[in-house]
């Protein structure tokens, strides 16, 4: 069966193994999620044992607690034979230089560049109702962890339930008030 793409493919993870004519149309969207460096438990791709024609555009995310590192390579479209190339590449510019490149049977997107992400910096926290809302400055596409402790030099630290990962340089996260008073503190996840 052939396969025609005129909207949107997303993989996520996995092999989308396509069987019988694989076309991408001008308009088109392919979209691969990278969060390792195997294919299909890492990372999206698309394979096709014959021939692959691609126009269109490729966009390439980065799934949370991942940043690759300088001169890592994902094949994220591998067939037989490839014809025609993606028109438009999209990545998270704020996190990492990607390259892509082609080959005659594939299309490679390597690492040039990866950016640390910064310790985020807690905000002037506020009480909203019950609560108290804990914002700090973050980096899109990155997950963090808030923690609290009911004194400054103690050495464990509580998190609060539920990480949070963000689409914007801020994110916040609410945490009910109680009698004793709290520390908070923030951090990258891996």
């Amino acid at each position: 069966m052939s396969f025609n793409n005129y909207g949107t493919v997303d993989i996520r993870s996995g092999i989308l193994q396509a069987d019988g004519n694989f076309f991408c149309a001008s308009n088109a969207l392919l979209n691969c999620s990278l969060g390792g460096t195997n294919a299909g438990t890492g990372y999206g791709r698309l394979q096709k044992s014959g021939t692959l024609t691609l126009d269109g555009a490729l966009s390439v995310d980065l799934l949370p607690g991942f940043t690759p590192e300088v001169n890592d390579t994902f094949a994220v479209v591998t067939a037989g034979t490839r014809n025609g190339t993606f028109s438009n590449f999209t990545y998270p510019a704020n996190r990492v230089s990607l390259q892509l490149s082609n080959t005659p049977s594939s299309v490679l997107i390597t690492t040039t560049e990866a950016f640390p992400v910064p310790r985020p910096v807690l905000l002037t926290p506020e009480i909203v109702g019950s609560n108290a809302l804990l914002t700090w400055t973050a980096t899109s596409n990155v997950t963090y962890q808030l923690e609290q402790n009911g004194e400054l030099g103690a050495a464990s630290w509580t998190a609060i339930p539920g990480d949070v990962t963000t689409s914007s340089n801020t994110a916040s996260k609410l945490d009910p008030l109680t009698p004793s008073n709290r520390v908070y503190r923030v951090h990258v996840l891996p």
